[in-house]
């Protein structure tokens, strides 16, 4: 997402309208990496009795630096857009 639609959605997440939308449907076997500050959500589609396993966590990486900043930075300014709890430690 750019600047602006990151700050958009930042700012009231739930009712966000706008920016690009898309989406796949990942098989068995396939695996998918979101880059810092990927805005994504995941879902089933059925309930066919196979286990799905989703590990997701934060790989912090030296080259992304300036993009980690800037995605935290909103975090902060609007707590709501994360669900996790933010809070500023330093």
């Amino acid at each position: 997402p750019t600047d602006e639609q990151l700050k958009s959605w930042a700012k009231d997440p739930p009712n966000h309208q706008g920016g690009n939308w898309c989406f796949i449907v990942l098989r068995a076997g396939m695996t998918i990496w979101f880059p810092v500050g990927f805005v994504h959500f995941a879902s089933r589609l059925s309930g066919n009795g196979r286990h799905t396993m989703g590990i997701g966590g934060y790989i912090p990486l030296c080259s992304a630096i300036t993009q980690w900043a800037k995605i935290l930075a909103p975090q902060l300014a609007y707590p709501n857009s994360t669900n996790e709890k933010v809070t500023k430690t330093a």
